[in-house]
Order: structure tokens, then sequence, then C-alpha cells
């Protein structure tokens, strides 16, 4: 079977957050498009071409009821701002309906930030958790 150039990216892009994962290191946007070969620069196609693989990839993580290999993904700052924070936090609300601890409504709150960025860091760890190399020598 012949790969597309789709497969090869998303193939790439789930290969580094894997290697991420099983680091315990974050990686942003950004750094991640230029470690599989895309134009550097904020292009907003580049942008969304990301979006779509990233999406592609919660959506097949979660199917296999594993952590979403994504949260891996961080922005370049050190504060997430609100509205990165509140488009993850919607995503995970659809993904995770019937046990998520935040809402996106509950953004509006004053101490939402802190809120989300707390439930980041678990699942973070939840993933580098699961992708360490002990957890996948296991038999099920």
């Amino acid at each position: 079977m012949q790969q597309t150039i789709d497969d090869i990216f998303l193939h790439k892009i789930y290969a580094k957050l894997i290697e991420c994962a099983m680091n315990n290191e974050t990686i942003n946007s950004a750094t991640l498009a230029e470690s599989i070969g895309l134009p550097k620069g904020n292009n907003s196609r580049i942008q969304t071409i990301m979006n779509n693989y990233l999406s592609l990839i919660t959506n097949f993580e979660h199917s296999h009821r594993r952590p979403m290999l994504t949260s891996m993904i961080v922005q370049k700052s050190s504060k997430p701002t609100k509205a990165w924070l509140k488009s993850y936090f919607s995503l995970y609300e659809n993904l995770n309906a019937e046990d998520v601890e935040l809402r996106a409504k509950d953004f509006l709150r004053a101490d939402a930030a802190k809120d989300c960025k707390d439930l980041l860091e678990r699942e973070q760890k939840r993933v580098v958790e699961y992708w360490t190399i002990p957890q996948l020598l296991q038999t099920p």
C-alpha cells in the first residue's frame, strides 16, 4: 500500500509525540511542525494542517481509551493563554463528556486558568505514565 504525504506527516507527528511522552517532555506546535519538516513561520495554512493532524491523533487515542497524547503540545510561553486553554478543554470536554472535571463555560470564572492548567498537567502525567517503557512491556 502506497503512503500519502498526509500519512507520512501524521506518522511523524505521532512518533514525535510518543517520543516526548516517553522522555517526559513537552513540545510547542512550532517546534513540532519544524521537526517533521513543515515550513517555519506563523502561517495559518500550516496551523490548519497541524490542527487536522492533531485532531486525528486525539480521536485515535481516545478510541483506544488512551490518555490525550496531544496534551504534550504546549504554548511557547510558560503561561498558557485563556484562548488556548479554552480550545484544549473544549476538546477535552467533548471527548470525556461523562467524566470531565471542567466545562468550557467554567472559563468565565476568575480562577479558571489555574484549574485548566492543573487539569492539563494531570493529563500530561497520565500520558507520560502510559507511554513509559515498563507500561508498554506489560502484557494485558
